[in-house]
Parts: C-alpha cells; structure tokens; sequence
C-alpha cells in the first residue's frame, strides 16, 4: 500500500482510476434494472456492452474539461463522497435522484434526516466514499515533462 501511494500518477492517470470506480462501485442498481429491461442476449449485448463505456467517457471527459493542478483533486473527492451518498439511497431505496428528491433533501428537517442515518448509511459512505476520497487526497501528482503547467504560475509562449 506504501509503494502505491509513494508513486505519482498523471492527473488524467487519476481522472481515469476514478471514472473506472465510479462506473463499477456508483452504478450496481442501474446496472441492474437495465438488465432487467434488457437481458444478456443478442442484440442487447452490444448495447449492453457499450453502457458502461459511455459512462466511463461521460465522467472522464466531464472530469477533464473541469480539472486543472489546482482542481483535479478537489473536485474528485467532491464527486467521490456525493456518489457514495447517492448510491446509498438508490441501492437501499430504490429511488432515482432528480430534481425534486434534490429539493426535497434539502427541505427536510433535522429530525427527519436523523431517521435517515443508521450504520448501513455509515459503511457505505466509509467505504465507497471516504476511503476513496482519502486515497484521492494522499495520491501524489507526476509532473509530465514537456507538457506545460496552466495556472498563475505559467507564461504565455513568447512567439504569441
């Protein structure tokens, strides 16, 4: 574990560990009501098999147009502790988060959102979102050689 977390990854390497988790670990209830509409045969394969690649380029090309040095992280351990959030309520309820359940969340009282918390909710946010996000964080990022840096730090090019 020391090693893994002692070597640097790129910020696209990271983006792409992350989309990959956030594919299998966010998206057990999906897959499995997709599979439900559409089961393992014929046809269905190829869109079958194409689902969870458009996902993973859906949250790959989301997280890489939003990410620079400064952001990447930030907004990954966002991403990762929201999901382990909302994969909690959709495994255990059976719910689809939108619009309203958003507003209604948000709505809720104290008491209410107490009644919501137990050790299932806890483990599941532990470990699909913390342990995650905390990997995330202590991750060190790799400087790539030749390809610039944007931020306050860098210059535009002199030939501009």
């Amino acid at each position: 574990m020391k090693t893994l977390m002692k070597r640097p990854l790129t910020q696209i390497q990271l983006i792409l560990i992350v989309s990959v988790y956030l594919v299998i670990a966010g998206n057990y209830t999906f897959f499995s009501e997709v599979l439900k509409v559409y089961p393992l045969h014929g046809k269905n394969l190829y869109y079958l098999a194409t689902m969870p690649v458009l996902l993973f380029v859906m949250n790959a090309t989301f997280f890489t147009l939003l990410s620079s040095r400064y952001t990447t992280k930030p907004l990954l351990i966002f991403v990762l502790i929201v999901s382990a959030a909302v994969s909690y309520f959709m495994n255990t309820y059976h719910v689809v988060i939108d619009k309203g359940m958003i507003r209604s969340a948000l709505e809720t009282n104290s008491q209410e959102a107490l009644g919501l918390f137990n050790l299932k909710m806890l483990l599941y946010n532990l470990f699909l979102g913390l342990l995650p996000a905390w990997l995330v964080y202590r991750l060190p990022f790799a400087t790539v050689p030749g390809v610039p840096s944007f931020g306050p730090r860098s210059r535009p090019s002199e030939s501009w």
